[in-house]
């Protein structure tokens, strides 16, 4: 775990942040009674995938069908036992961030403080975003508080704030705005992205015209073929299913992570 928060995410640095997708855990309707020592192995074994690959770090984030309002405690503690595992496998500066979906931000802080982890990513820092589970709202006054009050003020906060997870809900405020309440808010980067290229480059446009001392990172849809035009306008990105076998459900592949570091090498430079 690095020190401070703005050591993770700095203008002009580039981290490619891999994720380490996990199955529906105990606590979740969907959760198939996997002995946790399986699920440990697999994320460790994906993190060391990354970390070989030349990947700087990894979110470990969870997959559900369906998501309650609130982390239930099986599934918290399900996941801190696999974030540690994750942490202690790994490198000191391999970069460990914590999403318990689909936006558990209180457990998400709590699992990094405990263990050790970086950062958190926010679905829903400020405002609100409609999805299929109903609205999620942002409530930043609250989550700083909380995270004051464990002492986990070395975690950094990742906010989403145009994403295939979050989009604003009340309004249209331009997103360059956007981009500013969320820093003032206390984020550490926001995150954003678009399935059409030519629209993640607007937004990273519009974000830099705005507010260009705030560290932006890529949400998704980066690959071997187009991260080395996108990555040069961005602090970083998360990176998903172009790493793993089969999509999204398969295991990283390190094979795939050093294909996709050559692919945006010169993009890190």
């Amino acid at each position: 775990m690095t020190d401070q928060p703005d050591a993770l995410f700095q203008i002009g640095q580039k981290r490619i942040i891999g994720m380490v997708h996990l199955p529906p855990l105990p606590g979740t309707p969907f959760y198939r009674q996997e002995p946790m020592a399986a699920f440990c192995a697999t994320a460790v074994a994906d993190a060391r995938a990354l970390e070989a690959g030349g990947a700087s770090g990894c979110l470990i984030q969870t997959v559900d069908r369906v998501y309650a309002a609130e982390c239930d405690p099986a599934r918290l503690a399900a996941l801190t036992l696999v974030a540690a595992a994750v942490v202690e496998a790994t490198r000191p500066d391999f970069i460990v961030g914590i999403q318990i979906m689909k936006n558990a931000l209180e457990a998400s802080i709590a699992v990094a403080k405990v263990v050790g982890a970086d950062f958190v990513r926010a679905t829903a820092f400020i405002g609100a975003t409609n999805s299929q589970f109903g609205v999620l709202r942002g409530d930043p006054y609250r989550l700083l508080s909380y995270r004051k009050q464990i002492g986990a003020e070395s975690v950094a906060i990742v906010a989403d704030i145009r994403t295939q997870h979050f989009s604003w809900a009340e309004g249209t405020p331009p997103l360059g705005r956007i981009a500013k309440w969320a820093k003032e808010a206390g984020a550490d980067a926001v995150c954003v992205g678009d399935s059409d290229e030519a629209v993640t480059l607007a937004l990273l446009g519009e974000i830099r015209s705005r507010v260009p001392d705030l560290p932006v990172v890529i949400s998704g849809h980066t690959t071997p073929t187009n991260a080395a035009q996108l990555l040069p306008a961005a602090e970083g990105a998360f990176v998903g299913t172009c790493l793993q076998r089969s999509g999204w459900s398969g295991r990283i592949d390190e094979s795939l992570v050093r294909a996709y570091m050559a692919s945006v090498r010169g993009a890190l430079l």
